[in-house]
């Protein structure tokens, strides 16, 4: 895992920069959906064909996790060449660009530890036999939302779907943001009351992610310095 320091007393939370990927590719259906509507793609028995990186809000918590990342990215824009691809990889490890948890830090792995490995998987492009497809483990997925489907449509479609309702951490980090920007305190009650589950349901999610924790108090201090203002 990365360094997990605490957090720097006058951290600032920074929101997602899209700018960072501008004109690139970041997802692959390479599976047709059973069904696809206006709101989602969906397979009834799963598929592991379904490849996004860099999701917007999802940052990154692990070398493990940042080296999929940039590895999925150089797969789906082959077209890059070193310069550009270690030029994003930088811009991603900014936290000033809302990607990289901006208390992932690099005392136990050196200053330069992201540009090292981004160079060494360009190095190694050429030894993953993508021909067959993208190589590295991928989740299996039975929805794949499309954007701006709120969490509380979420939460019905999946219950209509998969017959039960399933609360999923993408629905609680999404209705944090949400909070956020109504600059609303957000708490496992404020929660529970969007995403309509209840609030032993909402806990029993933030424990078994503990990252989301790291995005609600990140939030409600950006929330307070904006009240002081």
């Amino acid at each position: 895992m990365l360094p997990l320091d605490q957090p720097e007393p006058n951290e600032v939370y920074y929101p997602y920069n899209p700018l960072v990927f501008e004109n690139l590719i970041l997802t692959e259906i390479g599976e047709k959906a059973e069904s696809e509507t206006s709101e989602y793609y969906y397979w009834a028995s799963g598929t592991y064909k379904h490849l996004e990186c860099f999701r917007p809000g999802v940052k990154l918590r692990s070398v493990q996790d940042f080296v999929w990342q940039i590895t999925a990215m150089l797969y789906l824009n082959p077209q890059l060449n070193i310069e550009d691809f270690t030029t994003i990889v930088k811009a991603t490890l900014d936290p000033k660009n809302g990607i990289c948890l901006s208390y992932v830090y690099t005392r136990s792995l050196g200053k330069d530890w992201g540009l090292r490995l981004a160079t060494r998987v360009y190095n190694e492009k050429d030894t993953y036999n993508w021909d067959k497809g993208f190589n590295l483990p991928v989740r299996k997925r039975v929805v794949v939302f499309k954007d701006g489907v709120i969490p509380q449509r979420k939460s019905q479609i999946i219950g209509k779907l998969c017959h039960q309702p399933r609360l999923v951490p993408d629905m609680i980090e999404e209705t944090m943001l949400l909070m956020m920007l109504q600059r609303e305190k957000i708490t496992v009650t404020g929660i529970a009351r969007v995403v309509k589950f209840s609030r032993m349901q909402v806990n029993r999610v933030l424990i078994a992610n503990p990252h989301l924790r790291d995005e609600q108090f990140k939030f409600n201090q950006l929330i307070k310095e904006d009240e002081k203002l």
